[in-house]
């Protein structure tokens, strides 16, 4: 419950910045963020749902208490470096269930968790046994389900490109069943639409367009260059990382870096 309270409140937080406007109530949420308690993690190692040990209540295959992982980004990789291991745990537990929506919700997480095979699986599912070839999942009605019609969309770009956490990750949750691709007209926060090309596994080439001359930093599996029309200063601030700014309408391309 505080996790889901989490994320919903910084994303409030982060709209009425983003949009410069309820100053008051951006501060009243600010405030009421700080006194929030922390996300539990129960004596396994798992993320509770409630604060308390209450009884799991929710169908099977469920993980609200990950809404923080996807779609919000109150848990990431490099920056809650316990929570990531203990949403593996909940999620190794609902792998043990397939249905429709949540196989959607499911492949999110696991991308999100870098976790490109577990992901694939959920995909398997909700393109195979627990859907119709329109999503309208199978378990006991055939009916729209928002979660799984739009959110394995989602879960397959969130394979190729995240970009919650500050920075723009390609390829961050490819399987093995994907050697070789290409995607065009993905977008990335910050402003930025990206295509990305790939073989054998290994990037080949990204191309971003920046539609608003932000900075761009970019996360690959290697070590990568950037070039452009005009030369980039661009730094390398992590390993596999790199950073630069950009020219709105300019186009900006990353490539493995050459040795």
């Amino acid at each position: 419950m505080s996790l889901f309270t989490h994320a919903r409140r910084a994303s409030h937080i982060k709209a009425s910045e983003v949009l410069g406007v309820d100053e008051e109530l951006r501060a009243e949420l600010t405030s009421a963020r700080g006194r929030l308690l922390p996300v539990p993690i129960s004596e396994d190692g798992y993320i509770k749902e409630w604060q308390i040990d209450a009884a799991r209540i929710r169908g099977p295959g469920l993980c609200n208490e990950l809404y923080g992982l996807c779609p919000g980004n109150h848990i990431t990789l490099r920056g809650t470096p316990r929570l990531p291991a203990a949403s593996q745990k909940n999620l190794q537990r609902a792998d043990r269930f397939s249905l429709a929506f949540p196989s959607a919700w499911k492949m999110c997480w696991w991308a999100r968790l870098d976790e490109g095979e577990r992901a694939y699986k959920n995909a398997r599912d909700m393109v195979g046994p627990v859907s119709f070839p329109n999503f309208f999942g199978k378990n006991g009605s055939r009916i729209f389900q928002i979660d799984g019609n739009l959110g394995g969309t989602a879960g397959f770009a969130e394979m190729l490109l995240q970009s919650h956490a500050g920075e723009i990750n390609l390829l961050p949750a490819l399987p093995q069943a994907w050697p070789t691709g290409h995607v065009k007209g993905l977008c990335a926060r910050g402003g930025f639409e990206v295509d990305i090309a790939w073989r054998d596994g290994a990037l080949t080439v990204a191309t971003l367009r920046s539609k608003l001359g932000n900075a761009c930093r970019v996360r690959t599996r290697f070590e990568s260059d950037v070039k452009s029309d005009t030369p980039v200063d661009f730094k390398r601030p992590q390993d596999r990382l790199v950073e630069f700014e950009t020219t709105p309408g300019a186009s900006y391309q990353v490539t493995p870096r050459l040795r």
